[in-house]
């Protein structure tokens, strides 16, 4: 979020609240006890804390995090991985781990933080400082008995995107940075969003007329944003909006204002030629790849706007008329006299909602617009089985006008790419519907294990992250490592338990499995409209297939299907 004053001196001045604001944000998810959005999460506090003895930076971590649960009164659960940032520390954090199996995991970590340059017999050395017995600890390093648990560790920290250390996931939020961790520890937890009756009703007065929007224009929901294009939280409040309208299809019109926050030429470019591609019809796709990944310069902008489809000489004479500018500056003076400071601002029914909020919180003020109650619908299943909501295993529009199935066999590790891929390439096209088809084929009582964890992990609305973790990790979890990792995903591990001891999803998958074989699919399958896509599932290559076979509704022959198996 960003806060600025605006036209001082005949000039627009930001002033930026730095990230620290992010922080205090995914705080909130911390500190479950106060603002947890989520029922049953409010007593415990599940930490994954990945972390690098070789960086002094994440030397306490554990103690500041157990200090900061005691004081707000939380169960604390949390588990400390290995993710040495180079080869050489592998050895290092073996020995580490050769401690944890003597009981002896603190006292060898503080002594490694102490000395994070040792290495061969200086870890002797310490393993008999700390009390270790030294032949035993010997032996456990010359055969490299705890590797694995390291490897597998490494593993699990690519599969989440983690890239540097220290890396916190407590209660599914995330923080990066030993200074970002230890502020947000320290920082008293943000209030709560407001409720919707506690939103006041604003006159707004807004000229609508050519603004960028999307969806009926009788939808019973409107949301104004008024949007930086550099803005960082722009960028995450846009995806959220995004995911909004996936939600409520029909339901919610979109328009966008623009607000940046400066007069400056980089500033003001993403603007106009956002708005200078109103003319061609591709406004949303071009502010889709801006927010997407920050422009860099006019010849990065044409590139984009090329693959777009857009002609960039027209959008060029375009960007440079008076009348664009005029557009830019005319949203800038609404939003001055609605007093806005900062971005993103969002109107939802006349209701103002200053900076990015979670999808949870946006949906139940949909809801509450739509006459629902703000927890209509929510966390209930919806014609599934044993409490499953259908949505949680598909993406987008159940009407969408491109209809993409993915037959998927968790067994096969290319399956979280795959998904992840086919995700990222349906979050910003509002035709796109996915649906998910699971795949028994590769070994196959490993994988319907999967399939059925995967299952129960959508109950609790973990689905597609569950699926990311799977993809990096080794074989089939043991009970034990299943509810780790569902603790580090926030989710009740006992009930993930329950779901596949009661096999509720099993027929859904063999289900699945048997159209599978029927239609000649195999895992690790892409089907858009009826047509099979052929080659490495890149979201330009997953675009390019959708063009070139007519698949956005043109496909006449193609019949979707009017229910699914299993379902």
């Amino acid at each position: 979020m960003n806060i600025e004053r605006r036209w001082a001196g005949g000039g627009w001045v930001g002033a930026t609240l730095t990230a620290w604001l992010l922080v205090v944000c995914a705080l909130g998810r911390l500190c479950g006890a106060e603002v947890s959005e989520s029922a049953g999460a409010t007593r415990e506090l599940a930490a994954v804390l990945f972390l690098d003895v070789g960086n002094p930076d994440c030397a306490g971590l554990e103690q500041e995090l157990e200090s900061f649960a005691k004081a707000r009164g939380l169960r604390l659960e949390i588990s400390v991985k290995h993710a040495p940032a180079v080869v050489e520390r592998i050895g290092v954090h073996e020995a580490l781990e050769a401690a944890r199996a003597a009981g002896k995991f603190r006292e060898m970590q503080s002594a490694l933080f102490r000395d994070p340059g040792v290495r061969g017999s200086g870890l002797v050395r310490l393993a008999g400082e700390v009390g270790l017995d030294v032949a035993a600890f010997e032996s456990a390093m010359d055969n490299r008995v705890h590797r694995r648990v390291v490897m597998r560790d490494l593993a699990e920290a690519r599969g989440l995107g983690v890239q540097t250390t220290p890396v916190l996931f407590a209660n599914g939020a995330r923080m990066e940075g030993g200074e970002a961790i230890r502020k947000a520890l320290r920082t008293p937890p943000p209030k709560p969003p407001p409720t919707w009756s506690e939103m006041k009703v604003e006159l707004l007065e807004l000229d609508l007329r050519g603004a960028p929007s999307r969806g009926p224009a009788a939808a019973p929901v409107t949301i104004i944003e008024f949007t930086d294009f550099r803005c960082g939280f722009c960028r995450i409040h846009s995806r959220t909006l995004s995911e909004l309208e996936v939600a409520f299809p029909g339901k919610v019109r979109r328009v966008f204002k623009n607000y940046p926050l400066g007069r400056e030429a980089e500033a003001l470019l993403p603007h106009l030629a956002g708005m200078a591609a109103v003319e061609q019809g591709k406004f949303w796709e071009l502010h889709h790849s801006i927010m997407s990944r920050p422009l860099e310069g006019v010849e990065d902008l044409l590139e984009r706007a090329r693959a777009l489809g857009l002609e960039t000489n027209r959008l060029a004479r375009r960007w440079a008329e008076g009348e664009v500018a005029d557009w830019i500056e005319r949203d800038g003076e609404e939003g001055q006299r609605l007093g806005i400071q900062a971005t993103p601002t969002t109107f939802i029914h006349g209701r103002r909602v200053v900076g990015r909020q979670s999808i949870e919180t946006l949906k139940g003020y949909a809801r509450e617009a739509l006459g629902l109650g703000a927890e209509a619908g929510a966390g209930a299943g919806v014609g599934g089985v044993s409490g499953l909501d259908p949505e949680s295993t598909s993406l987008g529009p159940k009407d969408g006008a491109v209809y993409v199935e993915v037959f998927v066999d968790l067994a096969e590790k290319a399956s979280g790419r795959l998904l992840e891929q086919v995700r990222e390439f349906a979050r910003e096209r509002p035709a796109v519907r996915v649906e998910f088809r699971s795949v028994v084929r590769t070994n196959g009582a490993a994988s319907m294990v999967l399939q059925e964890s995967a299952l129960a992990a959508a109950e609790q609305g973990r689905f597609w992250e569950w699926c990311g973790v799977l993809a990096w990790d080794e074989g089939v979890p043991g009970a034990e490592r299943m509810a780790e990792l569902a603790r580090g995903l926030g989710m009740d591990p006992a009930k993930i338990a329950q779901s596949m001891a009661e096999h509720r999803h099993r027929g859904r998958i063999e289900a699945d499995t048997a159209e599978a074989l029927e239609r000649g699919v195999l895992g690790g399958t892409v089907v858009m409209n009826g047509t099979v896509f052929r080659g490495e599932p890149t979201l330009e290559n997953l675009a390019r297939h959708m063009d070139e076979h007519a698949c956005c509704g043109k496909a006449a022959d193609f019949q979707r299907p009017k229910g699914l198996p299993g379902r």
